[in-house]
């Protein structure tokens, strides 16, 4: 059952995987309004889980393969497979 929760992330547990291995100074906000800003834009609005890999090119639907984007920020995400790339 563990498995399946993790396969559909909340916003919570996204936060919570990325703030424990990423420094938010790569973001547009801090880890204390990550879960209601973009961390691209910080523009304060309904966040979308934007794919670090795209499900497309075989990237899973789990807290390390998503990011908080609002959706200007995640119709302008990049598809690619190397993981580095979305936060470049």
């Amino acid at each position: 059952m563990r498995d399946r929760a993790r396969a559909n992330p909340s916003i919570r547990e996204i936060v919570d995987y990325w703030s424990a291995r990423k420094d938010e100074s790569d973001l547009a906000v801090d880890w204390s309004e990550a879960h209601e800003r973009c961390w691209r834009c910080g523009y304060r609005s309904k966040l979308q889980k934007c794919h670090v890999i795209p499900g497309a090119l075989g990237g899973p639907n789990t807290a390390e393969n998503l990011v908080l984007l609002c959706g200007r920020c995640h119709h302008e995400a990049p598809n690619h497979q190397d993981p580095q790339y979305l936060w470049a």
